[in-house]
């Protein structure tokens, strides 16, 4: 008889975040867009799984870049403000799982901009099902209005 190995399968699923931001009023190079941003239950239990790709989405038109700072537990030792420039506290800094530059932005259907970064397969392993974020844009963009942004994290989770 033939020994078989049955490989768990792993569940695929996305995490959208409409973060708050400022209409009508540009930003500074290097200004968190949003506050932080919460990506509830994006891991299941175990609290494992793979990153797989970034999606940010704007209701208008945007030519700046963005990076987004992705947290594998909540920094709360470190103050986030739409707007502002970032300070992270030292005590948050080891939470830091990554950071995914978003600079491939597509306007091609007209009023919208997408930014995609795929293929990313970057193991997360966190101290909760929730992951966080901080979006903070390398340009100066000026949004439509204060949910223009949407921003999605797709993963397989370990079951």
């Amino acid at each position: 008889a033939a020994n078989l190995f049955l490989q768990p399968q792993l569940a695929s699923g996305s995490v959208a975040v409409t973060p708050v931001i400022t209409a009508s009023a540009a930003y500074t190079a290097g200004n968190e867009v949003g506050p932080l941003l919460v990506f509830a239950n994006a891991l299941g239990n175990p609290l494992t799984g793979i990153l797989e790709s970034i999606t940010l989405s704007s209701l208008s038109v945007q030519t700046a870049g963005f990076k987004l700072y992705l947290f594998g537990t909540n920094p709360i030792n470190s103050t986030w403000s739409d707007k502002t420039a970032p300070a992270i506290s030292g005590a948050d800094a080891p939470l830091l799982l990554g950071v995914y530059a978003l600079s491939g932005n597509d306007s091609g259907l007209g009023v919208h901009t997408i930014y995609n970064l795929e293929g990313i397969s970057k193991s997360i392993s966190a101290s909760t099902p929730t992951l966080y974020g901080v979006l903070v844009t390398a340009g100066t963009p000026i949004f439509a209005s204060q949910s223009d942004l949407t921003v999605t994290i797709s993963l397989l989770r370990d079951p």
